[in-house]
């Protein structure tokens, strides 16, 4: 796992939402956006209450963020795939 990637989901996310990293560490309640920068160039993830308060801002989970998996959409996949099947014996 490279903590780059995290970074790099963040941004493409706050792109994809059309709000700025300065924005988002200004929700997340960062006194400073500098200490985001400063996790950014020291390469170390937040800490798991940042990490939530990221997710959560972002619409996303801290599994995606951490790791670029999306699990949530794969159970999704599933459960929309077994209500197809369902639907068609019925």
């Amino acid at each position: 796992m490279n903590n780059q990637d995290f970074y790099t989901r963040v941004k493409d996310l706050c792109k994809t939402k059309g709000i700025s990293i300065s924005e988002l560490t200004e929700k997340i309640g960062l006194s400073r956006p500098q200490v985001y920068q400063n996790w950014k160039s020291r390469d170390i993830l937040p800490s798991v209450d940042y990490c939530l308060s990221i997710a959560r801002m972002l619409n996303t989970s801290v599994e995606f963020l951490i790791t670029g998996i999306d699990t949530e959409s794969k159970y999704k996949e599933s459960l929309e795939n077994i209500k197809e099947i369902i639907n068609k014996t019925i």
